[in-house]
C-alpha cells in the first residue's frame, strides 16, 4: 500500500489554507486520473503500486479498457 500526501481545503471552507490529508492507495481501488494532452479526467482502476508510478485500467473515457502507467502526480485528490 502507497501513502500520498496532498493538499485540501480545510473542512471544505473556500479561502482556507490548504492542509495536507494522507490517501492511502492500493490495488482493486478506483482512483481519478487529472486530465492531461487532449485526454479528459478519467477513472482508473489500480493493479500495482510501484515506486513512481501506479499501473492498471482506465475505466472510462477514451481510453477505457487501455492499460497504463501514470505517475503519482497524475492522481486526482479525493473529495469528500
Amino acid at each position: 500500500m502507497l501513502w500520498i500526501t496532498r493538499e485540501s481545503p480545510q473542512h471544505g471552507v473556500i479561502g482556507q489554507p490548504a492542509i495536507n490529508s494522507t490517501i492511502p492507495i492500493k490495488p482493486g481501488d478506483v482512483v481519478v486520473i487529472r486530465a492531461f494532452d487532449e485526454v479528459p479526467a478519467h477513472t482508473f482502476l489500480v493493479q500495482s503500486v510501484e515506486e513512481g508510478c501506479i499501473t492498471g485500467v482506465a475505466l472510462s473515457g477514451p481510453l477505457c479498457g487501455s492499460y497504463g502507467e501514470p505517475s503519482l502526480e497524475m492522481i486526482e485528490p479525493l473529495v469528500s
